[in-house]
């Protein structure tokens, strides 16, 4: 069963037609298959809320607003993705009749949008999913990098870097995080610090959490000093795991 959804997820769609140039570019709008695809990665990794509403188009009203559906990404493969379909069989009913709806969220604070419709239903261990292409294009209105939380010092969360091959890691204090990177601070108390400069790939980066430790790669984004005794480096996550994003999401929870 596992392998069917699987395959669907991975499956081509039939060719659509290429939607006409308008003229200008809209900032509005994401048409980057690879960001779209990771920003429902990001959606489904962080479990957010998705919330469906009948296509109807035109002007949303509070009555709209009052009917949205909320589901969850279950899955999101190269080219469909899996959603949760609704616990109210009422509401699945809606939705399987419509077959289109449009998927309103919120990501790095701020809303994303985009029209959809249900290509198959399936069936896995006993819940149903809605398997959809994944857009063309996201309405995104401000198109920007998420902004970093900054991380309570007395929750003392640590990062450990090693910065060259071999070489021994460095327990950084994490100052500020988000989803795409970290900013932390090494201090010279208790450790040498290292020579380390702008674009540097980490050998090993990880973040403690509780009594375990998430391994992502990671890179040097910008460097400073502070005072004599301290330094500030500024990280971009590469390629961040799902049990690595699950710790920056429960980190991020408790900011």
């Amino acid at each position: 069963m596992l392998d069917k959804l699987r395959g669907l997820l991975e499956s081509k769609p039939p060719a659509q037609k290429k939607p006409a140039e308008r003229g200008s570019w809209n900032p509005n709008f994401i048409t980057d298959p690879v960001r779209i695809a990771s920003f429902l990665n990001d959606l489904a990794h962080q479990r957010t809320a998705l919330f469906l509403q009948l296509d109807g188009g035109g002007i949303e009203s509070e009555d709209d607003q009052a009917q949205r559906i909320t589901t969850y990404l279950y899955k999101v493969g190269t080219e469909r993705a899996a959603l949760h379909t609704p616990d109210d069989p009422e509401d699945d009913q809606r939705l399987r009749a419509a077959g289109r709806f449009k998927v309103i969220t919120d990501i790095y604070n701020n809303i994303l949008t985009f029209p959809t419709e249900i290509i198959a239903v399936q069936e896995e261990g006993g819940q149903s999913y809605y398997i959809i292409n994944l857009p063309g294009r996201v309405y995104y209105p401000k198109n920007q990098k998420p902004r970093q939380i900054r991380i309570d010092r007395q929750r003392n969360i640590h990062a450990y870097l090693r910065f060259f091959e071999p070489a021994k890691s460095y327990r950084a204090l994490i100052d500020d995080l988000s989803v795409q990177g970290m900013g932390v601070l090494l201090s010279s108390e208790d450790q040498t610090l290292p020579y380390v400069r702008k674009g540097d790939t980490l050998k090993a980066c990880s973040i403690g959490l509780g009594t375990r430790q998430y391994p992502c790669t990671a890179r040097v984004n910008q460097v400073k000093r502070i005072g004599d005794k301290a330094i500030r480096i500024d990280c971009g996550f590469v390629s961040p795991g799902a049990e690595f994003l699950d710790a920056v999401a429960a980190i991020l929870k408790g900011a």
